[in-house]
């Protein structure tokens, strides 16, 4: 069996965390996509991702 070295992942700023904040109740969407590139110069992309939840 061979092994395979482990993923290393990087995130710039490291540790950043999101917080977000609303004005009003109701059933909000967000959409997010990353993007990246592998040690062998390939670009990799998620596509968008749609989040769904509800305020209030």
């Amino acid at each position: 069996m061979t092994r395979r070295p482990a993923p290393r992942w990087s995130v710039t700023p490291p540790r950043s965390r999101c917080t977000w904040a609303f004005e009003a109740k109701g059933d909000y969407t967000l959409t997010f996509q990353a993007t990246g590139t592998l040690t062998d110069g390939t670009t990799v992309n998620s596509g968008a991702v749609d989040h769904h939840f509800t305020v209030g």
